[in-house]
């Protein structure tokens, strides 16, 4: 079977999110798959980041677009040109207009089935598997401004509309999926949960330990969250908890956050001023990936008070790591949480958050009992066995 993966709009200066989950599982692919010929449709820019996968049954095919598509205005009008009023029923004819090239480029292609990791719609003339990591904008449409609704909205419902499977790495955002895109074939979502990358279940050395605690200069305590800084990951809400266990039960418990470190994220910037953690708090900016694990094992507790989520991924690397969770109680998270190792807590509420935090941090035989059940309980899952699952899909749509 020869499976063609389309990578074209993957960014290369973001840091996490969908482009974590496409390099470890173009990793899980490469590490079980020798049948099986894997095409990724790549561009100029982003060549470079899957360069280390080509050889074997790997093959990079780089997209070169005409100049029509290379301007960012003719790109930015085509994307966003839905949200006109009157526009949505001929946006398939425009969008095909637009990307008439590209289609063409795949749709020719000598492949069996095109893998899409993110939003695109799939107008090619290929079977199409596609993930949507989460529906975030009908739930909380107030953290995106008309134009990101409007996208999202038509993106994602001719995304689905074209695409032959689509994959949901929840039982909570399968059925989220049915209902808001008026699924009427159940079958057509089918569940593949996030794999945990083999450096989260390696021995870290204490040589380790000391070199990244002396290089980010990190207290010998603290609670670790690393998330990109938008406002469903709630850090807002943990900083609040934060504050109230400082003021009202003289308990510190400094913050290390990760994440990039832009602009646009002055409302949290400006909350940490304000709140009087500025000692307290840490943001290390994006770190390398290979720290991760170093940083988790560092921490006293992971907290991740997420207000929405497909699949908490920091959550299983954490537990797979050795390190105390307290978490959100959304339904992924509560899904994960079958043995009892997560520490569950409201997030709309700082001072359930608080509490729960709390109780972690101060009772250290509490804790070394959530990280065996965690690590116990993390040991299902892989890359390797979410590589599986995916090529299973990619099988049924050949029948």
């Amino acid at each position: 079977m020869r499976i063609g993966l389309f990578l074209y709009r993957i960014n290369p200066d973001y840091a996490g999110g969908v482009n974590s989950y496409v390099m470890s599982l173009l990793e899980g692919f490469k590490s079980i798959d020798r049948k099986n010929t894997y095409i990724l449709f790549v561009n100029k820019r982003n060549r470079h980041l899957f360069q280390k996968f080509e050889g074997d049954n790997f093959i990079i095919k780089e997209i070169k677009l005409e100049p029509f598509l290379k301007r960012k205005l003719t790109r930015f009008f085509v994307d966003y040109f839905g949200i006109c009023p009157g526009v949505r029923t001929f946006f398939p004819y425009i969008f095909k207009l637009a990307y008439g090239q590209l289609i063409s480029l795949v749709s020719h292609s000598p492949i069996d089935v095109l893998y899409c990791p993110y939003e695109f719609p799939a107008y090619w003339q290929k079977p199409t598997v596609v993930s949507i990591h989460d529906i975030q904008h009908a739930h909380f449409p107030k953290f995106f401004n008309l134009g990101q609704r409007w996208h999202r909205n038509i993106f994602y419902k001719e995304t689905v509309r074209g695409a032959t499977i689509v994959q949901a790495s929840s039982e909570y955002i399968k059925q989220d999926f049915i209902n808001y895109f008026k699924i009427s074939l159940p079958e057509k979502v089918i569940v593949v949960r996030d794999g945990i990358n083999e450096i989260f279940k390696r021995t870290i050395t204490k040589e380790e330990l000391l070199k990244i605690k002396n290089k980010y200069d990190l207290p010998q305590n603290f609670i670790f969250y690393p998330a990109q800084h938008w406002r469903h990951k709630n850090h807002l809400n943990l900083i609040k908890a934060v504050s109230l266990l400082k003021r009202k039960k003289n308990l510190r418990a400094p913050l290390v956050f990760t994440g990039e470190i832009n602009q646009r994220f002055d409302f949290l910037y400006k909350a940490i001023r304000s709140s009087g953690l500025e000692k307290d708090v840490k943001l290390l900016g994006n770190v390398p990936f290979g720290e991760l694990p170093v940083l988790y094992k560092l921490a006293t507790l992971m907290v991740m008070p997420s207000l929405h989520e497909s699949n908490s991924l920091p959550v299983m690397e954490a537990l797979s790591v050795g390190c105390a969770v307290a978490a959100s109680n959304i339904e992924p998270n509560m899904e994960l949480n079958v043995d009892n190792a997560i520490t569950i807590f409201d997030p709309n509420d700082p001072e359930d958050m608080a509490e729960k935090i709390r109780s972690l941090w101060e009772n250290a035989a509490l804790r070394e009992g959530k990280i065996k059940l965690g690590q116990r309980s993390a040991q299902g899952f892989s890359w390797e066995k979410t590589a599986h699952d995916y090529i299973s899909i990619f099988e049924k749509t050949k029948v």
